[in-house]
């Protein structure tokens, strides 16, 4: 578990991203993170 957590820590600071854990007042732990979102006036339209 803890390589997991290591390497998800690793692509989310990657993208400038930021992880952190919580404590579960009914047990456990929750982990959460953020990463940034560029907005653009674009649309890009993919085609398949």
């Amino acid at each position: 578990m803890a390589l997991g957590l290591n390497i998800c820590r690793s692509i989310i600071e990657f993208h400038d991203g930021r992880l952190w854990t919580e404590a579960n007042p009914d047990g456990g732990t929750v982990f959460r993170f953020t990463l940034p979102m560029e907005i653009t006036s674009e649309r890009v339209v993919r085609r398949a």
